[in-house]
């Protein structure tokens, strides 16, 4: 596995570690949502096409048109902000809902993008064409609406969370049929 693949894979099993702790919940259950973060970030990347899918050359690993660490990335923001969500409505005393996880979205994706810019190096092809919308760390170049379809992108899968019955702590009622649940 290339370097930056190989380092992205160690701090998202250091954030995964993390977030299981700070939620509270079973590091088993990110190994359910960190797949299905994963798969949905890739779909989400296949429908930007080819086009948008250009990375500097230290991001070699490929599915298809999507790079690896995209996919992992996407896996990991999307479990992370399952986890924060969970965290803000245990220190709010609120259900869970989707504007708190919207909300979570935000200091997430800004610790993502810092992470992926200035330790692994992850960024456009072409990034240098745009504006840091988080100057003072140089990170966030990409076009304002690439951010927006993240949002987008969040939605979806909180929507997924939620037909699933897994947008909560409380997994009892899970529609999820893996051999897995028997751990939850």
């Amino acid at each position: 596995m290339p370097r930056t693949e190989s380092e992205l894979a160690l701090i998202i099993a250091g954030i995964l570690c993390l977030a299981s702790w700070l939620s509270r919940q079973d590091i088993r259950r990110f190994c359910v949502l960190f797949p299905l973060g994963c798969f949905t970030g890739w779909i989400a990347q296949l429908l930007l096409g080819p086009e948008r899918n250009l990375y500097t050359p230290n991001i070699s690993l490929y599915l298809n048109y999507v790079s690896v660490a995209v996919i992992l990335a996407w896996g990991v923001g999307l479990s992370s902000m399952w986890a924060l969500h969970l965290v803000i409505c245990r220190i709010s005393g609120r259900r869970p809902n989707a504007g708190l996880y919207i909300l979570a979205g935000f200091p997430a994706a800004m610790i993502l993008e810092y992470v992926g810019s200035n330790v692994l190096g992850m960024r456009l092809h072409d990034y240098q064409r745009y504006a840091p919308l988080m100057p003072s760390v140089d990170s966030m170049r990409a076009p304002l609406w690439y951010y927006e379809y993240y949002i987008l992108v969040a939605v979806v899968f909180y929507m997924i969370l939620t037909v699933l019955r897994i947008n909560t702590g409380d997994w009892s009622r899970a529609r999820i049929r893996l051999p897995i649940r028997s751990w939850l």
